[in-house]
């Protein structure tokens, strides 16, 4: 099938961006309405909800959106609109509503509709979704090679530090760390190929001056600038900023994700003040920002890097902020605040994720309309319109059954159940496993198999099954339908874990089912005894049941069900319960 009538992609890939779209859009709302709240909060609901974009195409695009989906909206599209109408045009005519109507006696007939109608057919509508998902993909791959291309360019980047040459900057270095509650660990390097000062680094975080202007700052301004990088460092801003480049490269065409990531980076940079200025006059650090403004362009090409030459808050805004006496001095998020918007983020993203967009279902019984033929025109034999037959019957009738499978690509054992190994179950499971055009298993059913629980472990196995396709001679691919047996077999020591007793040795019996006579069997005078080999578990319970000796079916069933039933006290053996195995007798006998 073409990419781009691909009309499961397209429910996809609606879904995701109509995500997107809202996630992104609740988080700039309640930005904007804690604008003049404190920067920390403001980051961390930023923050999360940068997080939950970055979890909503897993569970898109993985088998965890069907667990999650609460409630659906469906939309007049059918997903039969993706087929191409040249090959059925009866199919397409009806689902692109261009059929007409007469007296009701001449069947449905194809007729040309304007260009302007069919521009918005459920077929151009699927195209155009698929289209859309295409440019997304390869943008974001764009993106994100280019982001790659900056993280290995730092590699370079740190070859070329320079050391301090004096222990100026390592004193200021050593007091300004202990402004914080948790010890950091970094180092502080010269540059000459930046022009302000940055943090960079994941594991082992770096601060970066520029060469030219060391020489020209003075105590107080290295202070300054040491305070605030730390802060980037403290916080993980490093680590945090690259989630924030993924999302933005993951959602590039949406304005929100941007708008987003310039107030992520701007209440980080407001924090990060906010840790300067608990140590330093507020009037001195805007000194500071105003000479290094003169100094240098405050800004850098570096990516994956974190600094004071934000270019997200305007320099005069800036210091206008920090000169306020109204400046909220925050630099932590309370933890009860945090868990508000935490658990806000979580239902907010199960709600979003809980909902699915999807196309007409293609189930729904289909009845063209008759037509109104134009006047003087005469129906044609060949102009007729075939039956519309759905995907479901067509994907049927290409299936075809064979006795001897194809070439097996990929396939997965079955899983012993410990349930089923605990009573000692062993079975083979007869299993009639369907396939599509691309060798996928994609529909299993059990044709002979004594318990549930191994039918059920066998039917998990084989769905994750894949054959090599099978290819007719004029070139097209087909669904098979074919038989597999899985075993389920105990190893030997499984099997030397059941103990078998003596003839004249049986647990106690605590529970007895009497056999149900079957009236069949009495009606015809049969009657007799059935010897039957019994295991049972630890706890007393009959785990399987065999005929050893019977002379009737009807009525080796009838005692087989009986047995099933009874419980018996575990047997033990120095104290230890075990399984084991013995015979007994149940006697039909007619009144």
């Amino acid at each position: 099938m073409d990419i781009l009538n691909n009309a499961h992609a397209a429910e996809r890939i609606l879904n995701l961006a109509c995500q997107s779209i809202f996630i992104l859009l609740l988080g700039w709302l309640f930005t904007r309405i804690l604008k003049h709240k404190a920067p920390t909060m403001r980051s961390g609901v930023i923050l999360l909800t940068i997080a939950a974009s970055m979890v909503l195409p897993f569970l898109n695009f993985t088998s965890l959106s069907k667990e999650i989906i609460s409630y659906q909206t469906e939309l007049p599209i059918t997903v039969w609109a993706y087929a191409n109408p040249a090959d059925n045009p009866q199919n397409a005519a009806y689902l692109y509503g261009e059929y007409l109507e007469n007296d009701g006696q001449n069947p449905a007939l194809l007729t040309q509709k304007s260009r302007i109608k069919s521009l918005f057919s459920p077929s151009h509508v699927i195209r155009f979704l698929n289209g859309f998902g295409l440019a997304w993909g390869i943008g974001f791959l764009a993106l994100l090679a280019h982001f790659l291309y900056g993280i290995a360019s730092l590699r370079s980047f740190k070859k070329e530090l320079l050391e301090i040459p004096d222990q100026r900057v390592n004193f200021i270095l050593e007091n300004a760390k202990k402004s914080f509650p948790k010890p950091i660990r970094t180092q502080v390097f010269l540059s000459k190929k930046i022009l302000s000062p940055l943090a960079t680094g994941i594991f082992r975080p770096l601060i970066v001056l520029p060469f030219e202007l060391y020489k020209r700052l003075s105590d107080a301004e290295i202070k300054g600038i040491l305070l605030h990088e730390l802060s980037h460092i403290y916080h993980k801003d490093q680590i945090t900023g690259i989630l924030q480049r993924l999302v933005t490269a993951l959602n590039w065409w949406n304005p929100f994700a941007h708008t987003l990531s310039a107030d992520y980076s701007r209440a980080r940079e407001e924090i990060s003040d906010n840790h300067v200025l608990l140590e330093n006059n507020a009037k001195e650090y805007a000194e500071c920002l105003i000479n290094l403004a003169e100094k240098t362009s405050l800004f850098s090409r570096l990516p994956v890097i974190t600094g004071m030459a934000s270019t997200h808050i305007p320099l005069k805004e800036r210091i206008k902020n920090i000169l306020s006496k109204e400046r909220i001095m925050e630099t932590k998020l309370k933890k009860s605040t945090l868990s508000v918007i935490v658990l806000a983020a979580v239902v907010t993203i199960g709600i979003i994720a809980g909902h699915r967009i999807t196309f007409a279902s293609p189930d729904q019984e289909i009845r063209p309309e008759p037509i109104v033929l134009p006047e003087n025109e005469v129906m044609s034999e060949d102009k007729v319109a075939e039956p519309v037959i759905s995907p479901q019957e067509q994907e049927k009738e290409k299936t075809k059954k064979v006795e001897k499978p194809p070439k097996l690509i990929k396939s997965v054992d079955p899983e012993y159940p410990d349930e089923a190994r605990k009573k000692g179950l062993e079975d083979a499971v007869v299993v009639e496993a369907t396939t599509d055009k691309q060798g996928n298993v994609v529909k299993v059913d059990v044709l002979r198999g004594k318990y549930d629980i191994l039918n059920q472990a066998a039917i998990d196995a084989v769905k994750q099954w894949k054959y090599e396709p099978m290819v007719l001679e004029g070139g097209e691919s087909i669904g098979i339908t074919f038989t597999v047996t899985c075993r389920f077999k105990l190893d030997e020591k499984s099997k030397k874990d059941i103990i078998k007793l003596p003839q004249d040795k049986k647990p106690i019996l605590l529970k007895e089912v009497e056999p149900i006579y079957p009236e069949e069997a009495r009606k015809a005078g049969q009657a007799g005894e059935v010897t039957i080999e019994a295991i049972i578990d630890e706890e007393g319970n009959v785990t399987d049941v065999k005929v050893i000796e019977g002379e009737f079916d009807i009525l080796n069933k009838a005692a087989v069900d009986a047995v099933k039933q009874w419980k018996y006290e575990p047997y033990k053996i120095d104290g230890v319960a075990k399984k084991v195995k013995f015979t007994v007798e149940v006697r039909f006998k007619l009144r």
